[in-house]
C-alpha cells in the first residue's frame, strides 16, 4: 500500500485500525521518574521507546493521525 505522497506502507487500508499511546508521561518514561524503575526493564527489552517513531511514521503513513 503506498501514502499520498508514493511511499509504501505496511499497513492494509481496506481494514480499520487505531492507535493509542498511553501513559509517555516523564514518570514512565524518563530515568528518574517516579515510576520509571518499575517499567525500565520492559521498555528496554522490547525497545518501545525506540518503535514509537517508526509506529507514528506509519500510522501518517495511511493517515490515521
Amino acid at each position: 500500500v503506498n501514502d499520498k505522497m508514493g511511499k509504501e506502507c505496511c499497513w492494509n487500508r481496506k481494514k480499520s485500525y487505531a492507535l493509542l499511546l498511553l501513559d509517555f508521561q516523564n514518570e514512565f518514561a524518563k530515568e528518574g521518574g517516579k515510576l520509571h524503575d518499575d517499567v525500565s526493564e520492559v521498555m528496554k527489552r522490547t525497545g518501545m521507546l525506540k518503535k514509537v517513531p517508526q509506529v507514528l511514521e506509519e500510522a501518517r503513513c495511511v493517515t490515521l493521525i
